[in-house]
Formats: C-alpha cells, sequence, structure tokens
C-alpha cells in the first residue's frame, strides 16, 4: 500500500469513528437555520453600535497575539474574555458551548 492508501485507512478506520458529532457538523447549516433569518437581521441592527462597540474593544484586546491583536478578526481568547467580562459562562451556557458557537460562527 501507497501512502495515500495507508492515510485513507488511518482516517477512515481510526480517526472517523472517535470524532465527535460536533466536529462533523456542517457549520453551514447552522448559519443558514439560525444566523440568516430576517429575525436576527432585526436584532442585529437594532443593536449594530452596541454590538460593533463591543466588537471593535474585544477584538483588538488579545495582548497574548500581536498579529492577532492587528487583525480584524475577534480572537478564541477575546470571545472568551468578552463572554466572561459580560458573565453570560454559568451553567446554561457553558465555555464549551461558547467554543461552538464562535466556531461555528
Amino acid at each position: 500500500a501507497d501512502v495515500s492508501e495507508a492515510l485513507e485507512y488511518l482516517i477512515t478506520n481510526d480517526i472517523l469513528p472517535h470524532v465527535s458529532p460536533f466536529a462533523k457538523h456542517d457549520h453551514d447549516v447552522f448559519r443558514r437555520e439560525q444566523l440568516y433569518s430576517e429575525e436576527t437581521e432585526i436584532s442585529i441592527l437594532k443593536y449594530e453600535r452596541s454590538l460593533r462597540e463591543l466588537y471593535r474593544r474585544y477584538s483588538a484586546s488579545d495582548s497574548d497575539n500581536a498579529a492577532a491583536s492587528k487583525a480584524s478578526n475577534m480572537s478564541l481568547a477575546e470571545w472568551h474574555r468578552m463572554l466572561r467580562d459580560a458573565a453570560l459562562i454559568d451553567n446554561g451556557f457553558t465555555k464549551r458551548e461558547s467554543n461552538l458557537c464562535f466556531f461555528y460562527s
């Protein structure tokens, strides 16, 4: 067997059977069904000014990662900091769920 066949075998038989269903989830389904709706758009537009300010403040706050701080994207660490500062992480919305929201978006 060549390397490509060995890699195919490894992925199919050893990795994929042990991957969480969340990792196999099509993130575009979440976007289409949850994010790209008229209701979501109305909410975002209603709070756009505040959301932009929060994003501006937190998307450049990751002092541990200078490259990320210069980028326009929010890092996972910045996302966690924002949620922690807003006291949004609790038993009803866990850090794991916040990670899923971050990666699905």
